[in-house]
């Protein structure tokens, strides 16, 4: 299934979905990176990354990276890359969804959601989305993204996208992207993206993982965010976050979630964060989230964050927060995504992902996602949560999230969240988001992208990982992922997934499916795709596609997120000619 010339990784057929020529990755022309027949995803032209068809998703003109057709969804011109003015990202007209000053980011018109001042990301006039008072939750001032008051999350100053207090959630320095005080939940170093103690996920102080003011996690005031009547999930006083009656989640006192009844889901001691009795979540001491039974989600240990039995990811006893079958991600029912019983967290009608009641935060009818009231954020009409004229990005039907036109991306059917036509990536039967077979994750049909057996995770036979049939992209025999020629991915082991010579994409020792260094990720060869440095997340030799500095994440100057050229978005260096062309 897969053939690979002496220069690069994959050559496929006319009916596959990767055709490679001498110095493309996917069936390129000599200046673009992806070209696929009629009956695939991806077209480029001769400039621009990506070209498609008048029935596919994006469209690029000779400068840009994205121009969509009149269908579509993003429109560019010959400079940017979503119909941008000279010194902002993204400008659309009078009709559409986003316009932008020439300060900010995101500025929209009277028929639009989100209008922006001279300095600040986000500011909503009258009719607009977001505009809080006093006591709601966000407030945006002068300068920044989001202010909120004295008692509300998140705050944020000149510099940074979200600075909060010494006992809020998110705090941002000069070099990262978000640096936590000693009581919150993330703390990032100069060059990271996360910093992370040895032992955790996620660096959380000594009794909670996220530490907010000295009550509880998250402060509400007696007019805002949450706040549920009798049968609802949330219900805050005056003193703590959540307080719930009989039926509901969460009853607490004055100090804390200190109290709950017999069928809640959390129960706080005098520190916060989250306690559980026998049959609830997550049972904390003083010190961490450190004892669990035995029906519960998430054993922690003294220095923190999740552990997990040996069967599956989350497990949880009929009364908890989510409960998981020995084979499956995610117990669901026969319409819905998410269904969890009467006293559990979330509870989905037979249409819609989140069934609140009409005092709550998300409020759903019984077409749509979501329907708020009139003391609510958000509110939208009687079909669907955001609602496009014909040209623009979301339009939902009246049973489904999504829905998009005729020639868009995602059509999604009356009872699942996505729904793809015969030759695209995903396709789902009527009852699930995914269609799953009895012990994988993924099952699609014989003319996607992936099939999965009674075994393995992407149609695998006993000991592999990838096995696709006459018509799809990867065809592996029984012991490894590629079988190909003597020039590529030619010899693999009878333990490895992908091996590959000093001229291909990817190497990976016996045993695992990247080999990977000390500190990173992935780490691969001189000739691969992607090698990770000791710093950064993704970095990348002369001969591959993104390099990425000590301080950002693609390929960043000092104060950037993407380094770009003056032509395009990229440049790729091939490695026989080390000639650059644009992409």
């Amino acid at each position: 299934m897969v053939n690979i010339d002496e220069y690069w990784t994959v050559n496929i057929g006319k009916n596959c979905m990767v055709n490679i020529d001498e110095y493309c990755i996917v069936n390129i022309d000599e200046y673009c990176m992806v070209n696929i027949d009629e009956y695939c995803m991806v077209n480029i032209d001769e400039y621009c990354m990506v070209n498609i068809d008048e029935y596919c998703m994006v469209n690029i003109d000779e400068y840009c990276t994205v121009n969509i057709n009149k269908y579509c969804m993003v429109n560019i011109d010959e400079y940017c890359m979503a119909n941008i003015d000279k010194y902002c990202m993204v400008n659309i007209d009078e009709y559409c969804m986003v316009n932008i000053n020439e300060y900010c980011m995101v500025n929209i018109n009277k028929y639009c959601m989100v209008n922006i001042d001279e300095y600040c990301m986000v500011n909503i006039d009258e009719y607009c989305m977001v505009n809080i008072d006093e006591y709601c939750m966000v407030n945006i001032n002068e300068y920044c993204m989001v202010n909120i008051n004295e008692y509300c999350m998140v705050n944020i100053d000149e510099y940074c996208m979200v600075n909060i207090d010494e006992y809020c959630m998110v705090n941002i320095n000069e070099y990262c992207m978000v640096n936590i005080n000693k009581y919150c939940m993330v703390n990032i170093d100069e060059y990271c993206m996360v910093n992370i103690d040895e032992y955790c996920m996620v660096n959380i102080d000594e009794y909670c993982t996220v530490n907010i003011n000295k009550y509880c996690m998250v402060n509400i005031d007696e007019y805002c965010m949450v706040n549920i009547k009798e049968y609802c999930i949330v219900n805050s006083d005056e003193y703590s976050m959540v307080n719930i009656d009989e039926y509901c989640m969460v009853k607490s006192d004055e100090h804390c979630m200190d109290s709950i009844d017999e069928y809640c889901m959390v129960n706080i001691d005098e520190n916060c964060m989250i306690n559980i009795d026998e049959y609830c979540m997550v049972k904390s001491d003083e010190h961490c989230m450190d004892s669990i039974d035995e029906y519960c989600m998430v054993n922690i240990d003294e220095n923190c964050m999740i552990n997990i039995d040996e069967y599956c990811i989350v497990n949880i006893d009929e009364y908890c927060m989510v409960n998981i079958n020995e084979y499956c991600m995610v117990n669901i029912n026969e319409y819905c995504m998410v269904n969890i019983n009467k006293y559990c967290m979330v509870n989905i009608d037979e249409y819609c992902m989140v069934n609140i009641d009409e005092y709550c935060m998300v409020n759903i009818d019984e077409y749509c996602m979501v329907n708020i009231n009139e003391y609510c954020m958000v509110n939208i009409n009687e079909y669907c949560m955001v609602n496009i004229d014909e040209y623009c990005m979301v339009n939902i039907d009246e049973y489904c999230m999504v829905n998009i036109n005729e020639y868009c991306m995602v059509n999604i059917n009356k009872y699942c969240m996505v729904n793809i036509d015969e030759y695209c990536m995903v396709n789902i039967d009527e009852y699930c988001m995914v269609n799953i077979d009895e012990y994988c994750t993924v099952n699609i049909n014989k003319y996607c992208m992936v099939n999965i057996d009674e075994y393995c995770m992407v149609n695998i036979k006993e000991y592999c990982i990838v096995n696709i049939d006459e018509n799809c992209m990867i065809n592996i025999d029984e012991y490894c992922m590629v079988k190909s020629d003597e020039h590529c991915m030619d010899s693999i082991d009878e333990y490895c997934m992908v091996n590959i010579d000093e001229n291909c994409m990817i190497n990976i020792d016996e045993y695992c499916i990247v080999n990977i260094d000390e500190y990173c990720m992935v780490n691969i060869n001189e000739y691969c795709m992607v090698n990770i440095d000791e710093y950064c997340m993704v970095n990348i030799n002369k001969y591959c596609m993104i390099n990425i500095d000590e301080n950002c994440m693609v390929n960043i100057d000092e104060y950037c997120m993407v380094n770009i050229d003056e032509n395009c978005k990229s440049r790729l260096i091939l490695k026989k000619t080390d000639q650059i062309y644009p992409v």
